[in-house]
């Protein structure tokens, strides 16, 4: 068990400091892990789309407000990964 934790650590080491050299690298990349460690920080600015997920994720509860209900499909862009969240609210 150490043998292998310890090989998953040295394969995954370079690619933690690869990672954190790359969003040091430039300002935005620091700026968009930010906006998502935190939305609410920024919720018109950097952390909106993620705000709005989180509020149509939140009002539609286990079952969602049924279709074409949802009050969030407005400001969501639909086209990416916050599909589910559009498709649970409504």
């Amino acid at each position: 068990m150490e043998l292998a934790c310890s090989a998953l650590l040295r394969c995954l080491a370079p690619l933690a400091a690869a990672g954190g050299l790359l969003i040091l690298s430039a300002p935005y990349r620091l700026q968009r892990l930010t906006g998502f460690l935190n939305p609410w920080e920024d919720p018109f600015g950097t952390g909106y789309q993620l705000t709005q997920a989180l509020i149509a994720f939140g009002r539609g509860h286990w079952l969602g407000v049924g279709l074409g209900n949802s009050v969030q499909k407005q400001f969501l862009s639909a086209r990416s990964a916050y599909r589910l969240c559009v498709c649970r609210a409504g």
